[in-house]
C-alpha cells in the first residue's frame, strides 16, 4: 500500500524535485512532507464533505 501512496516530488503541486529528495533532504524532511500531504488530503477530503452537506441542504430546502 505504501508504494502507491503520492510523494512529495509527484504532489500536486510538487513539495520538492526527485532530485532534492535524492541528494538534498534527509528522512526527516521526507516525513515532515507527509504529514504535510496527510494535511491537505484531509482538508480536501473536509472541504468534499461540506460542500456535500451544503449542497444536500440547499437541495432540502427548494423541495418546501
Amino acid at each position: 500500500m505504501y508504494l502507491y501512496r503520492v510523494t512529495p516530488g509527484f504532489a500536486d503541486p510538487p513539495l520538492c524535485t526527485v532530485h532534492e529528495l535524492e541528494t538534498v533532504y534527509t528522512l526527516d524532511h521526507l516525513a515532515n512532507f507527509h504529514e504535510i500531504l496527510d494535511l491537505l488530503q484531509a482538508a480536501r477530503a473536509k472541504a468534499e464533505r461540506e460542500m456535500k452537506r451544503q449542497r444536500e441542504t440547499s437541495n432540502r430546502r427548494g423541495r418546501r
